[in-house]
């Protein structure tokens, strides 16, 4: 079954009004922080065993807390939990998020 999902990135939040999909939706909070959006992908593929994987890189001084949410092609709100699933990422290092579960490392 073939999906498209559009994925925002969280880093250090701000909360609007929620409405419905990616520009309506408003961005969790990560850690108990506020965050902002830093990138927005508007569609990935997700098919079969077939996943899609985003690695987010800090160039921050200081640690940084990243989530990533997924939204499905009709829009409303996101289909995972951002807040639950956030990462510590220390300065300059990787952290890999992906639509499915990996079979070995990625990257």
């Amino acid at each position: 079954m073939r999906r498209a999902l559009s994925s925002m990135f969280g880093v250090v939040l701000m909360a609007g009004a929620a409405k419905a999909g990616i520009a309506d939706s408003p961005v969790p909070l990560l850690n108990g922080s506020p965050a902002v959006t830093v990138y927005s992908i508007s569609g990935v593929i997700t098919e079969n065993s077939l996943g899609t994987y985003v690695s987010c890189t800090s160039t921050d001084k200081v640690p940084i807390n990243v989530g990533v949410e997924l939204f499905g092609p009709a829009g409303g709100g996101p289909v995972n939990n951002a807040a639950a699933t956030y990462v510590a990422v220390a300065p300059g290092q990787t952290a890999m998020f992906g639509t499915s579960a990996s079979l070995g490392s990625v990257g």
